[in-house]
Parts: C-alpha cells; sequence; structure tokens
C-alpha cells in the first residue's frame, strides 16, 4: 500500500465517506471493507483515529480524528 496522508473532500462527513474526491474525480464508495479505531500514542498527544477500508474505484484507507468532520487518505492499495 503506499502511504500519504492527504486531505480530501468526502459526501458524508458526519458519518462514513459515501464518496470522496481526489485527483479531479468523484470516487463512489461501494462498500466499506473494513472499520476500527486506533487510539494514537497518546503520551505524545497524537489523537485516537477513525480509520475505513473502502472498494471505490479501487481499494482506499481513509482516516478521520475521532470526533471530527474531515477525512484524509492514507493509502492506496497497488
Amino acid at each position: 500500500m503506499k502511504q500519504r496522508r492527504i486531505a480530501i473532500r468526502s459526501d458524508g462527513s458526519t458519518g462514513l465517506p459515501r464518496a470522496f474526491y481526489w485527483r479531479g474525480h468523484w470516487r463512489r464508495v461501494v462498500r466499506i471493507l473494513d472499520a476500527w479505531r486506533e487510539t494514537g500514542r497518546w503520551w505524545l498527544g497524537e489523537a485516537a483515529l477513525d480509520l475505513v477500508r473502502v472498494e471505490a474505484d479501487g481499494v482506499y484507507l481513509l482516516s478521520r480524528p475521532v470526533g471530527g468532520r474531515e477525512w484524509y487518505l492514507e493509502g492506496e492499495e497497488d
């Protein structure tokens, strides 16, 4: 998986994303493949993250800080 953290525009900011805009295209989420929460390194002040692995026109890993509204692209599977 190529790792990166890129802010993306998403449709569904109050819940799981239904679509996201990246590289000039809206990518419709066909299904959620997995969802989990990581606590982060709290001793370093890192926020906990909600992560989802989604199928769109490929497989992508998206994240957002717990309680946040903005989603980020963490990576895509080759």
